[in-house]
């Protein structure tokens, strides 16, 4: 709706320009003053329509398949799911990828750990943790880039893209 609110904000702007000019008629100011004031109430309510708009988006869009991170929920609700819960280095390690801005490789994972939750892990050990993530689409591996996570879920293309270069890594698959 970024077009209607856009002609309308030009409209105000000429108004406003005319209303500054010294050489208006009274009647000419009085219709001019009229004319802001009502494209002022339209823009305030396309203003409103673009917020319900939105709201109505938002409640319409789909919702991921997948839990994800359930450490926002209530004990209450939390009690009330038969899904199998991450345990809290799952939590921790996404919430390090995701201050890393959503990519982070290994040894920033390990120093995040620390620094955020001053847990330390050993190298082996996360990366089969990193690993058990992956299978249960918590991070993602970003191909061509060893060692290097992301919590954004790649498209359908690069999925299959990852899944063949794990099956051809027979060397990396952990123990």
């Amino acid at each position: 709706m970024t077009e209607p609110l856009d002609s309308v904000n030009r409209h105000i702007a000429r108004v406003d320009k005319v209303l500054k000019r010294e050489d208006l008629s009274d009647a000419a100011h009085a219709h001019y003053t009229d004319l802001h004031q009502t494209l002022m109430r339209v823009k305030a309510l396309l203003l409103d329509q673009e917020a319900t708009i939105a709201d109505l988006e938002n409640r319409l869009a789909p919702l991921s398949s997948r839990l994800g991170d359930l450490s926002d929920l209530p004990p209450e609700l939390l009690e009330e799911l038969s899904a199998p819960r991450g345990d809290d280095l799952e939590y921790q390690i996404v919430d390090v990828v995701q201050a890393y801005g959503g990519t982070a490789d290994l040894d920033q994972i390990l120093v995040g750990l620390f620094r955020k939750f001053e847990v330390v892990q050993k190298r082996r050990y996360l990366q089969n943790k990193i690993w058990r993530m992956s299978q249960k689409e918590m991070l993602w591996s970003i191909k061509g880039k060893k060692g290097v996570y992301t919590i954004r879920e790649p498209d359908d293309e690069e999925k299959e893209e990852i899944s063949q270069e794990s099956s051809d890594d027979n060397d990396e698959f952990p123990i």
